[in-house]
């Protein structure tokens, strides 16, 4: 659908456009930088740090213990067995559960002994134990954060500023957004070209007219997502 001077989709990027520039001043940069940002970091942090504090359990024997102890004796009956089943009876899981674990384990092959078998169980046990522990700590910290954040958006300049940073945030993010929706259509534009939706797109953007100007147009045809697509995989 094509008005002369603007289609649908160009209508729809600025009404959300809009939207995300009043919702970035009123959230403001600072919370929803530590919730996506800090988010993210934690994530990472977590998982980069768990094998590291795993091993000081491991290395203790703070919480590797007990677990070693209690997989030796239940593993023994069934080393002969694949390491799924291993996982399914010594874990008492399901064993479509205990397969998955096994593959998140390397799918150790059958001949280890209960202790090699035990320790393996253990160790991975520690390691997501260690990942939980950081990742709710960090929680915790992010938590203190944002209670800082807010009492400091409750001075007007701070507000003021931080409102502004938000924007900027929020339109960061809906580019972004944008540049994902607009790779996939031109996946379905360029692979069903004969399709509804191709034609629609077509005139509403205004492709096959190169003196029409289209926000949606300028998105289309300069995605560098879809030109590292076509880079790696050819056009």
């Amino acid at each position: 659908m094509d008005w002369g001077i603007t289609g649908l989709t160009d209508i729809i990027i600025i009404l959300l456009g809009i939207l995300m520039i009043v919702v970035g001043y009123k959230k403001g940069f600072m919370n929803k930088a530590l919730s996506f940002v800090g988010g993210i970091l934690l994530f990472a942090f977590a998982i980069f740090y768990s094998t590291q504090l795993a091993g000081v359990f491991k290395s203790s024997g703070f919480i590797y213990n007990g677990i070693y102890e209690s997989m030796l004796a239940k593993v023994e009956p069934k080393l002969n067995d694949s390491f799924a089943v291993t996982l399914e009876y010594g874990l008492g899981i399901p064993s479509f559960l205990a397969t998955i674990l096994a593959f998140l384990m390397g799918n150790p092959a059958k001949g280890l002994t209960a202790a090699e078998t035990a320790d393996i169980i253990a160790t991975k046990t520690v390691v997501l134990i260690s990942f939980l522990v950081l990742f709710i700590a960090g929680l915790i910290v992010l938590i203190i954060l944002r209670a800082i954040t807010k009492s400091l958006r409750e001075q007007s300049v701070i507000r003021v500023i931080d409102g502004i940073f938000g924007i900027f945030f929020y339109l960061t993010i809906y580019a972004a957004i944008i540049l994902a929706v607009f790779f996939v259509f031109d996946l379905i534009y360029k692979n069903a070209p004969d399709s509804s939706f191709s034609s629609w797109l077509a005139v509403d953007l205004q492709l096959n007219d190169p003196n029409k100007f289209r926000i949606g147009k300028y998105f289309f045809e300069n995605n560098f997502l879809v030109q590292i697509k076509e880079a790696i995989f050819g056009k």
